[in-house]
């Protein structure tokens, strides 16, 4: 199955009959990554290949909003699990939102694997204002 794309600024959106992923850097060394719907295998290059695109430049910290995400398949959970592990030292923080139980346990599971510096949310307006006062710092930090 072949992902739709388009750009706008510096957002990336990819889109499937399953799914929705948007990838962007609204600050300097912050990265929010957004889905919807169910990951299938077809979402993996564009998360991968986007976010180790922003890696490249420094540390970042990591804003994964899967608040609407309704799953992912086995082959999407290892291999972002194999990548962010590898990817760790160069993040630093995770933090994820997350409604769904079941994808609450997947994460649960990962983050004992990844022993990294990853907070879990699902409490929209905790989430939000963690990467907003980030964003404000990142913002002023650019203007000096």
């Amino acid at each position: 199955m072949q992902l739709d794309y388009r750009k706008e600024g510096n957002t990336e959106y990819w889109s499937s009959d399953r799914g929705k992923l948007e990838i962007s850097e609204p600050e300097q060394g912050i990265i929010l990554l957004v889905f919807r719907g169910y990951a299938t295998e077809e979402f993996i290059e564009p998360i991968v290949q986007r976010q180790s695109a922003i890696l490249d430049k420094g540390k970042a910290t990591v804003f994964n909003d899967w608040e609407h995400a309704e799953g992912y398949s086995t082959a999407v959970r290892k291999e972002l699990t194999t990548w962010t592990s590898y990817n760790m030292r160069r993040i630093r923080r995770m933090h994820i939102l997350v409604k769904s139980s079941l994808l609450k346990m997947g994460i649960g599971i990962a983050i004992t694997l990844l022993k990294g510096n990853v907070k879990v949310y699902s409490n929209r307006q905790e989430f939000e204002s963690i990467l907003k006062q980030l964003k404000n710092k990142a913002a002023m930090a650019s203007t000096k």
